[in-house]
């Protein structure tokens, strides 16, 4: 089943028919910073949505994704560049949604962001 979800650091793996297993996708970024997203059938086409969850006390923003379709072997075969939706609040999340090319697998990691500095919480 599509669009089964799966909470992570900052990346994982979602292989076809509902099968998952989480996977580090480079770096980590931050932290602070993790996702939980999912796959889901569109009218035009697969779409990756979800949340960016923020466990710091600052708020994130700037939020840029990287989506990658894989093939069946596990090769990336596209990239898409998306953004949450809006700023993420200290200790809070924020909904993101980035329309793909189809794929057998989708990769997700946060590209960059940037901390809101000058707060009482810096």
């Amino acid at each position: 089943m599509w669009g089964k979800r799966v909470a992570v650091v900052l990346g994982v793996l979602i292989l076809g028919a509902g099968a998952a297993s989480a996977q580090n996708f480079g770096a980590p970024v931050d932290r602070y910073l993790r996702l939980e997203w999912e796959v889901e059938q569109a009218k035009k086409g697969p779409r990756i949505t979800g949340y960016v969850y923020n466990d710091r006390g600052l708020w994130a923003l700037n939020v840029q994704l990287l989506v990658e379709a894989q093939d069946a072997a596990g090769r990336t075969v596209s990239q898409t560049q998306g953004y949450v939706n809006w700023n993420v609040p200290p200790m809070g999340r924020a909904s993101f949604e980035v329309a793909v090319p189809p794929g057998s697998a989708y990769r997700v990691r946060i590209e960059s962001f940037d901390w809101l500095k000058g707060g009482p919480s810096s």
